[in-house]
């Protein structure tokens, strides 16, 4: 987790780990629909420097980071699907889009701060790179879509096929995280230029 602001006119950047070393591995896991792929990357490793400012940097973390987890509300959820590293999370119907954000906002939180086990179930269990090294979160308000069936059926759908654009609109929020690849996470549904929903903002 790193977190930035400005103090005194200066920038402040706290990371929490002084340590991070990614080896090149070989890589079988999904895509950002769930779809199995294989693939090699190689990662740099790198040494993160130490706080240059600690005084500063602790008044940072303690009046920003902390504000925002306090107002931050996030929806009622739980989670009702599984296939692969793919998880179905239901909220009540109808829940504002605005909620939703928070709820994708909260998940990259968390798997900053290593602690998405306190919002879902392990992913890549027992996986070299941890419990949580892909993570495909599709979040539904109906529960015929939020199941285990409905993931895997969505998942092995054909490209622009009308099951495809059925599957992709009901997607009220989506989360994406790999070891090997960009975080994603949008309210509503996407794939490159095409919109599924009606209503759609990427987050990041």
């Amino acid at each position: 987790m790193e977190t930035s602001s400005e103090l005194l006119g200066r920038p402040v950047l706290i990371f929490v780990h002084d340590q991070w070393v990614s080896p090149m591995v070989m890589c079988i896991g999904q895509d950002r629909r769930g779809r199995e792929i294989a693939g090699a990357e190689m990662m740099r490793s790198w040494l993160v420097a130490g706080l240059r400012e600690p005084v500063a940097a602790a008044l940072t973390l303690l009046m920003g980071v902390n504000a925002v987890h306090a107002a931050d509300t996030l929806p009622p959820f739980k989670v009702t699907g599984k296939y692969m590293t793919g998880l179905a999370l239901l909220v009540p119907r109808g829940t504002a889009d605005t909620d939703l954000k928070a709820l994708v906002l909260a998940l990259r939180r968390a798997r900053r701060e290593n602690s998405l086990d306190k919002l879902i179930p392990p992913t890549t269990k027992g996986g070299s790179r941890g419990p949580y090294a892909i993570v495909v979160v599709h979040v539904f308000d109906e529960p015929e879509w939020a199941t285990s069936e409905a993931l895997e059926r969505c998942s092995k759908t054909k490209a622009n096929s009308p099951l495809e654009s059925e599957c992709g609109r009901h997607v009220r929020a989506y989360y994406f995280y790999a070891v090997t690849a960009a975080e994603e996470g949008s309210v509503g549904y996407a794939e490159g230029k095409r919109v599924f929903t009606k209503v759609y903002e990427k987050l990041f």
